[in-house]
């Protein structure tokens, strides 16, 4: 495993390296790790495009406000979807290939809802997946 303290100075030199005009794409950032990496990231990037999906945009507001005013030359551009249907990824797909050249960054984190099966937590996930 990395040690925190090769984390810390990784993400120094990125945040160091003033990149502009990325282009970021967040699958599942409305809450938990994917939204704490999205609030860490749009402090270190100059004038990104973060493109955002999830299931509502109503419930998105109050979190683009506060990364907007993190970065106020950030453009953040919800896409209300489902995940769970894959018409939904390839429509999404589309629009974003639409839109913009090249995505530099993807972060997968959206949430998974358990259905007839064992509710998995952090310290049952091993055992869960070996007694499978």
């Amino acid at each position: 495993m990395v040690s925190a303290v090769t984390i810390g100075l990784r993400n120094a030199r990125f945040a160091g390296e003033h990149r502009s005009g990325c282009v970021c794409v967040f699958a599942g950032a409305t809450s938990g790790i994917g939204a704490g990496t999205l609030k860490k990231l749009v402090t270190m990037l100059d004038a990104p495009t973060i493109y955002v999906i999830g299931r509502s945009a109503k419930g998105f507001v109050d979190q683009q406000k506060t990364l907007e005013s993190l970065n106020p030359t950030c453009k953040i551009v919800f896409i209300e979807a489902e995940f769970s249907l894959l018409s939904n990824v390839d429509a999404v797909c589309k629009q974003i290939a639409a839109a913009e050249k090249k995505v530099d960054y993807l972060f997968m984190s959206a949430g998974m809802m358990p259905l007839n099966a064992p509710e998995c937590t952090f310290l049952s996930v091993y055992t869960y997946f070996n007694e499978c």
